[in-house]
């Protein structure tokens, strides 16, 4: 695309972009491609939205594997955005390890991905939740309660 200078009739010879020029500069001191760059801006923008929005409809909608994938996925990502601000890490660190312990006993991941054992207040919640949906508390709400992972207390799935 183009770009045109009003002060004058003919079309500018190369477009402004220092943003860009910028990305691509510190991409190349980091060796990281410009594109990759421009992907993690995206992601962080959307994520800037889901931190105001959609990590309180996480937790307001009782989505705990969603969450649990997200905490886990933005603490890999602190250490690729914080790469020199140690104490920025941290902070957003204990941010993220504040949410997992409010409503995780513990998160991790293996093989098969993230998984997550729910915290007692997790639980209730999502129990409340089902209440409110189908007025009644039925078999088939505790069924489903039952795919969630519990935890016996030394680690062991119950």
């Amino acid at each position: 695309m183009q770009e045109y200078d009003n002060s004058r009739t003919r079309p500018a010879t190369e477009p402004k972009t220092p943003l860009l020029d910028d990305v691509q500069k510190a991409g190349a001191r980091r060796n990281i491609p410009s594109s990759q760059i421009i992907y993690e801006i995206n992601e962080y923008a959307k994520r800037n939205l889901q931190c105001h929005n959609g990590l309180r409809n996480l937790i307001d909608t009782a989505s705990w594997k969603e969450l649990a994938e997200l905490t886990t996925r933005d603490k890999k990502r602190l250490r690729e955005i914080y790469r020199t601000d140690l104490k920025g890490q941290e902070r957003m660190w204990q941010c993220i390890d504040a949410i997992e312990r409010e409503w995780f006993e513990s998160v991790y991941v293996t093989a098969d991905g993230v998984q997550y054992f729910p915290s007692e207040k997790a639980l209730q919640k999502w129990k409340r939740i089902h209440r409110r949906a189908g007025g009644q508390w039925s078999i088939t709400d505790e069924s489903e309660l039952e795919t969630l992972p519990v935890e016996d207390g030394v680690g062991r799935i119950v």
